[in-house]
This record gives structure tokens, C-alpha cells and sequence, in this order.
């Protein structure tokens, strides 16, 4: 089945747009014609994307908002997404009709967002999944939408942490460009011209000058098809699973990614569990939530031994699925008969302190490229410093 736009005249003679899904151009006319509408225009829907995936999270969450506002006031979830489409942007409108059309044609909610071209990130997937499990469909879009918002939140303060690092790097290697491409060469040359050998540092610097100009252009297309290549393989299952656990074995970022996974998990988990979904049916939601794959892999391990008849606590325990934690307080709110509630509240707590632990890491990146950039201009500055040198008599 395929997506058709049309613009077609009703009965009336008004115009009306939407979206058919049909096998062929041709059926999707007969569609129109059998629903009484006069075809004008009917084509195929591409899906348009951009690098990064489709809407971005801060229209997603706009969208979300809306829809749970309307639902939670009694409106059909249909008439609420004809409403949202008017206040996002259009190619977010045009992909929220092919939502629409799909649950028209009995898809799930997550089903129905996902074939209309609108990749939810893992977190908000996992907790629309729990809320179509549990029948609550208005507060799981505001939770989905509030999963969203937090997101767009920690996105806008790393990159706000991450701007004067990322000046600084542009500067430094414009900088550093500039004295060794242009600065040195215009020093050799005033050496060559008055018969004087340029200094060792002086040398040392052209030579990396002339093997930058010459593999730069190579450097750069490896990097950008190896960026490519990486993203293409975090894409698919069989590859991402290896990428993942490796970097969870990372040192410092490794334990705050799985920190991530965590909380993300156990959230959803917890609101999954206080909505009234069964416990396994639940674990499958919070391994859809965690966004990566090997701690996926770890909370489907765990499912498969509370199936047996063990305690969740001891499930996670065993198969390291979440932080430490995390898996005390799944043992204390077992203890206690607070399990969502608790596991809802390790989740958040967890991921407060994931994100200032990332905001620290990309912290120490400023002094990090001071000091390295330092380092770099004082070689540079000694090598011109010596071809200065180099021109008074008796110099080397």
C-alpha cells in the first residue's frame, strides 16, 4: 500500500485534500470516486525528511501538546489531529494526515506514526506504547509529550554548553590555518630569497603544511564517509547492538549513556506499571523506551527470568540491565508494594543526574581545547620566533 495525496471537488463543489492509501495511482482515483469526491490532482506522497530524521523533537512535542489537550477534553483523536495540523509546521501537517490515514486502516498509534514517516525517539515510543496497552490514550500523549518537551530541554542546554567549546575550536583552527598556510610559507620564502636554510621548526611546519593541502581533501571525504557509513550502521539492529555496548564500556560517558538507557527504561516502565499493564508486557515497553540497543537487549534477558518466577529486582541485578541504582530502589519499592511509583521516580532522578553529568563532561572540554590549542600556537610561535631570528646576522 501506498500514500496519495489528492485534491479532489465534492459534492458541493468544494475542495477538499487528503490522503488515500491505495496499491496504484488508478485505485486511489476509483477510492475517491466509490467516497463520491471528483478527482483533480492524485499523486503518489513521498516522505520528506531531513538529516537527523524527520520533524524535529521541539514540533513533535507542539504536536503531542495539542493532541493531549483535545483528548483529555473528550475530542476524537481524529478531530484532534485535523485540529494540531494547523498550528505545526506543514511538513509535519502533511505527515500527521498520513498518521491519521493509517489509523483509519486499523494501525496501531505508534504503528500508524511510524509509517507516516514520524520517528519517534524511543523514549516518547515506549510511553505511547504503554499508554495504547493500557486504554489511558490522554495522559499518555501529555506524558509523550512531556518525554518530548524533556528532551528538547536537554538538547538546547548541552548545545548551549557546547557553543563557546565549538567557537573556540572554529577560531583556533582558522587561526592556526592561517599562520601555517600563509604566515611560515611567506617567512621560508623571505629565508630562501636572502639564501638562509629556514629553522628546523620552520621546516617542520611546512612540511605539515604541504601534507595538509595535499591529503586534506582525502582526510575530509574519509571523515564524511565514515561519519556515513556510522550512521548507516547505528541504523540497522544487527550492527547497532555492537555499537551500543561498546560505547557503554566507554569510560566516563559510557556509565552516563547507560545512566540514560536507564532512566528512560524505568520510567516508562513505572508508568506503564501504574496505568495498569501487566508486568512482562511492560518490560517490553520500557526495552522499546531505553533508545539502546544492548540495554534493550539486557531488559529482554531480564523479562525471560521474571517469567521464571524471579523477583525484578534480582532480574536486572543479574543481567546488569540498569544502574545500581536503580535496581536498589526496584528492590525497595518491591518491598514495600510503591513499585511503579518508585520506579517512576528512579527513572527521573536518574536522568537528572545523567544530564549533569553529561553538561560536566561537555564542561571540560573548554579547558581541554584551551590547553591544547596552547600547546599548538606555542609550537607554531616558537618556529616563527626562530625564522625571525634567523634573518639578524649570526642567527642559525
Amino acid at each position: 500500500m501506498k500514500s496519495y495525496g489528492y485534491l479532489a471537488a465534492d459534492r458541493a463543489g468544494a475542495n477538499r485534500r487528503g490522503v488515500v492509501l491505495a496499491t496504484s495511482e488508478r485505485a486511489a482515483v476509483g477510492q475517491l470516486s466509490r467516497q463520491g469526491l471528483l478527482p483533480i490532482r492524485v499523486a503518489e506522497v513521498t516522505q520528506r525528511s531531513r538529516i537527523g530524521g524527520g520533524p524535529s523533537r521541539r514540533d513533535l512535542a507542539v504536536a503531542f501538546r495539542s493532541l493531549a489537550g483535545l483528548v483529555e477534553v473528550g475530542v476524537p483523536l481524529s478531530d484532534a489531529m485535523d485540529a494540531t495540523r494547523r498550528v505545526v509546521p506543514p511538513t509535519l501537517a502533511e505527515s500527521l494526515l498520513r498518521v491519521a490515514t493509517f489509523l483509519e486502516h486499523g494501525h496501531s498509534l505508534v504503528g500508524a506514526f511510524e509509517q507516516g514517516g514520524i520517528n519517534l525517539p524511543a523514549g516518547a515510543a515506549g510511553v505511547l506504547l504503554a499508554s495504547e496497552l493500557s486504554g489511558e490514550l490522554g495522559h499518555g500523549l501529555e506524558q509523550t509529550a512531556a518525554v518530548l518537551e524533556r528532551g528538547v530541554e536537554m538538547n538546547d542546554r548541552v548545545r548551549q554548553a557546547l557553543a563557546y567549546p565549538m567557537v573556540l575550536t572554529a577560531t583556533g583552527l582558522f587561526s592556526l590555518v592561517l599562520i601555517v598556510g600563509v604566515v611560515v610559507p611567506r617567512f621560508a620564502q623571505l629565508l630562501k630569497d636572502l639564501g638562509q636554510e629556514p629553522p628546523p621548526a620552520t621546516r617542520f611546519l611546512l612540511g605539515a603544511a604541504a601534507a595538509l593541502k595535499w591529503a586534506g581533501p582525502l582526510l575530509l571525504l574519509g571523515l564524511t564517509t565514515a561519519a556515513a557509513a556510522a550512521f548507516a550502521t547505528t541504523r540497522d539492529p544487527r550492527h547497532a547492538i555492537w555499537i551500543h555496548r561498546s560505547l557503554i564500556r566507554l569510560p566516563s560517558i559510557g556509565s552516563v549513556l547507560h545512566q540514560l538507557a536507564s532512566g528512560r527504561a524505568a520510567e516508562t516502565l513505572g508508568r506503564q506499571l501504574a496505568s495498569g499493564v501487566p508486568l512482562l508486557p511492560a518490560m517490553d515497553g520500557a526495552a522499546a523506551a531505553a533508545g539502546n540497543a544492548e540495554v534493550a537487549a539486557r531488559l529482554r534477558r531480564a523479562r525471560s527470568i521474571v517469567a521464571e518466577g524471579h523477583s525484578l529486582a534480582g532480574a536486572f541485578a543479574k543481567e546488569a540491565a540498569l544502574t545500581v541504582q536503580i535496581i536498589r530502589l526496584t528492590e525497595l519499592g518491591e518491598a514495600n508494594g510503591r513499585l511503579a511509583e518508585t520506579l517512576v521516580r528512579a527513572g527521573a532522578l536518574s536522568l537528572a543526574d545523567a544530564e549533569r553529568r553529561l553538561r560536566t563532561l561537555v564542561g571540560l572540554l573548554e579547558p581541554i581545547l584551551i590547553l591544547s590549542f596552547a600547546l599548538i600556537v606555542g609550537l607554531v610561535a616558537t618556529a616563527l620566533l626562530q625564522a625571525v631570528y634567523s634573518l639578524r646576522p649570526g642567527g642559525p
